[in-house]
Protein backbone atom coordinates (compact mmCIF):
# COMPACT_ATOMS: atom_id res chain seq x y z
CA UNK A 1 0.00 0.00 0.00
CA UNK A 2 1.47 3.03 -0.95
CA UNK A 3 2.14 5.84 1.70
CA UNK A 4 0.34 9.12 -0.07
CA UNK A 5 -1.57 8.98 -3.59
CA UNK A 6 -1.16 11.37 -6.67
CA UNK A 7 -3.60 14.15 -5.30
CA UNK A 8 -0.77 14.19 -2.12
CA UNK A 9 1.74 14.53 -4.69
CA UNK A 10 0.14 17.32 -6.82
CA UNK A 11 -0.09 19.79 -3.68
CA UNK A 12 3.36 20.20 -3.71
CA UNK A 13 3.62 20.32 -7.48
CA UNK A 14 0.50 21.92 -8.81
CA UNK A 15 2.87 22.77 -12.09
CA UNK A 16 2.55 19.31 -13.35
CA UNK A 17 0.57 18.57 -16.14
CA UNK A 18 -3.49 17.47 -15.51
CA UNK A 19 -3.25 13.47 -15.05
CA UNK A 20 0.32 12.99 -14.24
CA UNK A 21 1.46 9.29 -13.41
CA UNK A 22 3.40 9.69 -9.62
CA UNK A 23 2.85 6.34 -9.04
CA UNK A 24 7.11 5.72 -9.97
CA UNK A 25 7.91 8.61 -8.11
CA UNK A 26 5.24 7.49 -5.00
CA UNK A 27 7.02 3.95 -5.09
CA UNK A 28 10.76 5.71 -4.97
CA UNK A 29 9.78 7.95 -1.37
CA UNK A 30 8.27 5.10 0.01
CA UNK A 31 11.63 2.95 -0.36
CA UNK A 32 13.35 5.93 0.85
CA UNK A 33 10.96 6.14 4.27
CA UNK A 34 11.46 2.53 4.86
CA UNK A 35 14.72 2.17 4.14
CA UNK A 36 15.69 4.99 6.99
CA UNK A 37 13.16 3.34 9.51
CA UNK A 38 13.80 0.09 9.05
CA UNK A 39 15.05 -1.07 12.45
CA UNK A 40 13.28 1.40 14.17
CA UNK A 41 9.60 0.48 13.05
CA UNK A 42 8.07 -2.22 11.94
CA UNK A 43 7.52 -0.88 8.08
CA UNK A 44 5.84 -0.89 5.65
CA UNK A 45 3.32 1.13 7.98
CA UNK A 46 -0.12 0.00 7.87
CA UNK A 47 -1.80 1.94 8.36
CA UNK A 48 -0.08 5.00 7.44
CA UNK A 49 0.62 7.74 10.02
CA UNK A 50 -0.31 11.26 8.55
CA UNK A 51 3.09 12.15 9.24
CA UNK A 52 5.00 9.46 6.62
CA UNK A 53 2.08 10.05 4.30
CA UNK A 54 3.20 13.99 4.21
CA UNK A 55 7.09 12.83 4.15
CA UNK A 56 6.37 10.58 0.95
CA UNK A 57 3.97 13.19 -0.46
CA UNK A 58 7.12 15.67 -0.04
CA UNK A 59 9.96 12.90 -1.56
CA UNK A 60 7.76 12.29 -4.24
CA UNK A 61 7.17 15.43 -5.23
CA UNK A 62 10.86 16.67 -4.96
CA UNK A 63 11.83 13.27 -7.05
CA UNK A 64 9.33 14.33 -9.85
CA UNK A 65 10.07 18.19 -9.77
CA UNK A 66 14.00 17.59 -10.26
CA UNK A 67 13.00 14.56 -12.97
CA UNK A 68 10.50 17.27 -14.85
CA UNK A 69 13.83 20.50 -14.61
CA UNK A 70 16.18 18.27 -15.37
CA UNK A 71 14.98 18.41 -19.29
CA UNK A 72 15.48 22.49 -19.39
CA UNK A 73 18.22 22.94 -16.47
CA UNK A 74 21.06 21.42 -15.21
CA UNK A 75 20.17 21.96 -11.42
CA UNK A 76 16.64 20.96 -9.93
CA UNK A 77 14.71 23.73 -8.57
CA UNK A 78 15.29 25.21 -5.09
CA UNK A 79 11.74 24.32 -4.39
CA UNK A 80 12.17 20.53 -5.38
CA UNK A 81 15.87 20.51 -3.00
CA UNK A 82 13.76 22.08 0.00
CA UNK A 83 10.80 19.71 -0.49
CA UNK A 84 13.22 16.93 0.43
CA UNK A 85 15.43 18.45 2.46
CA UNK A 86 12.44 19.31 4.70
CA UNK A 87 10.99 15.62 4.10
CA UNK A 88 14.77 14.57 5.17
CA UNK A 89 14.71 16.28 8.07
CA UNK A 90 11.39 14.85 9.00
CA UNK A 91 12.02 11.21 9.02
CA UNK A 92 15.36 12.09 11.52
CA UNK A 93 12.96 14.02 13.39
CA UNK A 94 10.80 10.64 13.66
CA UNK A 95 13.59 8.84 14.67
CA UNK A 96 14.36 10.63 17.42
CA UNK A 97 11.17 10.83 18.20
CA UNK A 98 9.22 8.23 17.56
CA UNK A 99 5.66 9.72 19.19
CA UNK A 100 5.79 12.52 16.51
CA UNK A 101 3.88 9.48 14.41
CA UNK A 102 1.26 9.49 17.03
CA UNK A 103 0.62 5.64 16.48
CA UNK A 104 1.31 3.22 19.78
CA UNK A 105 4.64 2.20 20.71
CA UNK A 106 4.73 -0.12 23.19
CA UNK A 107 6.98 -3.16 22.73
CA UNK A 108 5.99 -6.52 21.44
CA UNK A 109 4.37 -8.81 23.96
CA UNK A 110 5.35 -12.88 23.99
CA UNK A 111 2.00 -14.74 25.75
CA UNK A 112 3.49 -18.33 26.35
CA UNK A 113 1.20 -21.39 27.54
CA UNK A 114 1.71 -24.99 28.52
CA UNK A 115 -0.47 -28.04 28.91
CA UNK A 116 2.43 -30.15 29.82
CA UNK A 117 0.05 -33.55 30.62
CA UNK A 118 -1.94 -32.52 27.54
CA UNK A 119 1.33 -32.06 24.80
CA UNK A 120 0.00 -28.69 24.13
CA UNK A 121 2.66 -25.86 23.61
CA UNK A 122 1.36 -22.48 22.14
CA UNK A 123 3.60 -18.94 22.26
CA UNK A 124 1.57 -16.13 20.94
CA UNK A 125 3.49 -13.16 19.97
CA UNK A 126 1.73 -9.66 19.39
CA UNK A 127 4.15 -7.54 17.40
CA UNK A 128 4.66 -3.91 17.78
CA UNK A 129 4.84 -0.38 15.70
CA UNK A 130 8.20 -0.09 16.86
CA UNK A 131 10.84 -2.45 17.57
CA UNK A 132 12.60 -2.16 20.80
Amino acid sequence: MAYCDDNAVRLHAPQAPAGTDFTGYIQQADGIIDAHLRGAFDVPFSPVPQLIANVSSQLAAGSYLKAAYSKTSKEAPEYAKQLVAEAMQTLLHIKDDPQLLGIDLRPAQEIEVEVPHAGIHVRIHQGAQRLL
